[in-house]
């Protein structure tokens, strides 16, 4: 996996998409599924740099939770996944 373009070039478009999910949504909370494989640590990196830049640059607040879905059903099965609830500040 190549990441082709810099955050530079890209935090504009990151910036929008999550200025229009706000807009439409309210609040806003990424989940990543992602693992830590060298692509998956790849991609949370890069998401996770853009969202760092979205936040300091004071835009919204999107909130994100990390939760390696593969890796829990690996050690505990399909069976132990029954609810994940997320609590939002209010």
């Amino acid at each position: 996996m190549q990441i082709t373009r810099s955050q530079a070039a890209s935090q504009p478009a990151f910036d929008r998409h999550f200025s229009q999910l706000a807009e439409e949504y309210g609040a806003v909370h990424a989940i990543n599924l992602l693992g830590t494989r060298e692509n998956e640590a790849t991609l949370t990196e890069a998401f996770s740099a853009h969202l760092r830049a979205l936040q300091l640059a004071g835009g919204i607040d999107v909130g994100i939770t990390h939760y390696d879905f593969h890796n829990h059903v690996k050690l505990t099965g399909h069976d132990s996944v029954i609810e994940i609830r997320f609590v939002y500040p209010s």
